[in-house]
């Protein structure tokens, strides 16, 4: 990417979309079914690289409200930590799950200081500036696994959502010692909503093996089944460092 961070205008463009999600009782911007059907399918990051989510340590990019976090624990996770950059939804996972950890950031921003964290007046806990690098802003550290559901899918106005993708791809597989698991909605969509962005598979798949040209790399077709309405287009990718893709 040109820029270090995402810039005011993409964090607007965001929360907009996201506002009216709330608006409208679709927190997180999924319906309740969608959400454990998307979990289900990151999950099998572990069986792709030969390991067990037990005992594991899971960074969630775009967590929301945290309702992965049960599900984790009937998997055994031993760490979670949880980033977005929708302050509301943060709130809400703070009451919802007050043990676990929750931080207001652009995973993007590689800049030395975490002013603009600061300046969201969101309290980030002391383990968690541990976990993403302390005093020298960004994280060096990094968790077994790196899940992320929906983070990836507004369609932005300011920023070129390829661009956008690439960056962050390369980030959350910098930050994952065995494995990476992610979604995105997909092209092949017969009734594209305007506010959300649909990736080529084949352009998906180039994107990753550039960044990433000695990981092994698995593309699954998930369609989200809609009551009443047509299927969504989606895919789960899964990037491991394992010698196998099972």
């Amino acid at each position: 990417m040109s820029r270090n961070y995402l810039n005011k205008q993409v964090l607007r463009e965001n929360a907009l979309v996201y506002d009216d999600y709330y608006q409208s009782g679709i927190i997180d911007g999924w319906e309740e079914h969608d959400k454990v059907y998307n979990f289900g399918h990151l999950f099998k990051i572990a069986k792709k690289a030969k390991m067990s989510l037990c005992n594991a340590s899971v960074l969630d990019v775009g967590c929301g409200t945290g309702d992965i976090i049960p599900y984790l624990q009937k998997q055994g996770v031993k760490k979670y930590i949880g980033i977005d950059i929708y302050k509301p939804a943060l709130r809400i996972a703070k009451k919802k799950y007050p043990q676990e950890t929750f931080v207001l950031i652009d995973i993007l921003d590689t800049t030395s200081s975490s002013s603009r964290t600061r300046r969201s007046r969101f309290t980030v806990p002391l383990k968690a500036r541990l976990a993403f690098g302390g005093k020298s802003g960004m994280t060096t550290n990094k968790f077994d696994f790196v899940l992320s559901s929906g983070a990836i899918s507004i369609k932005l106005k300011s920023l070129d959502n390829y661009e956008f993708l690439e960056a962050m791809v390369r980030k959350m597989w910098k930050m994952s010692r065995h494995g990476l698991a992610f979604n995105v909605l997909t092209d092949e969509d017969i009734a594209p909503a305007k506010h959300l962005f649909y990736y080529s598979i084949e352009k998906v798949r180039k994107l990753c093996k550039q960044i990433a040209p000695d990981a092994k790399i698995a593309i699954r077709r998930t369609p989200i089944h809609n009551r009443g309405y047509e299927d969504e287009a989606q895919i789960h990718v899964y990037m491991t460092k394992s010698s196998q893709l099972s």
